[in-house]
């Protein structure tokens, strides 16, 4: 879906920009995309896809390190060993959210446009006017801005539960 209004037919032929790389449209774009929406999502459906994804990586861990053991059996330190493991698959997949939604905000928030032509290679830049850049810089800073703020902190929270599962395992094998 692209942004379109009977206005915008005169936008689109002074806008040199291919529709899909239009800012507005390329953040329409993202927030129907199954992996990206993640981070739009009311709070307890975020937190329950972050979730399964730990899960699913604590178990592929534990499968993998009770594999290795000679009596197939997982200890608590490869119980440990597994969910620091499966933090850091939340961790990626957190930096992928926050990568795809900062190279947005950036399009939405610079006058400057780069684009690729469609008959070939080649990298154009466009100018937004005045108009455009408002719109888009509102978009950037209320709808876009906020996302990147839950996923830091989502970040955050998670590096403090990863350093909290180094402790505990710096601390068991010590003794």
């Amino acid at each position: 879906m692209y942004y379109e209004s009977p206005e915008d037919n005169l936008f689109f032929s002074i806008c040199p920009v291919p529709r899909k790389q239009i800012p507005v449209n390329e953040y329409r774009d993202l927030k129907e995309r199954m992996f990206f929406h993640w981070a739009i999502l009311e709070d307890s459906k975020y937190a329950a896809k972050l979730l399964a994804v730990w899960v699913s990586g604590l178990l592929i861990a534990a499968f993998l390190i009770a594999g290795k053991s000679v009596s197939r059996n997982i200890t608590y330190v490869g119980f440990y060993w597994s969910a620091i493991l499966a933090k850091i698959a939340v961790l990626l997949c957190l930096m992928q959210l926050y990568t795809a939604w900062h190279y947005l905000y950036l399009r939405l928030m610079n006058q400057k446009i780069a684009y690729k032509l469609l008959e070939s290679s080649k990298t154009a830049v466009w100018y937004k006017p005045e108009s455009t850049l408002i719109r888009d810089r509102l978009i950037a800073r209320f709808q876009v801005r906020p996302v990147l703020k839950r996923i830091k902190q989502t970040i955050l929270l998670v590096l403090l539960f990863l350093i909290l599962n180094f402790s505990i395992l710096f601390l068991t094998l010590s003794y």
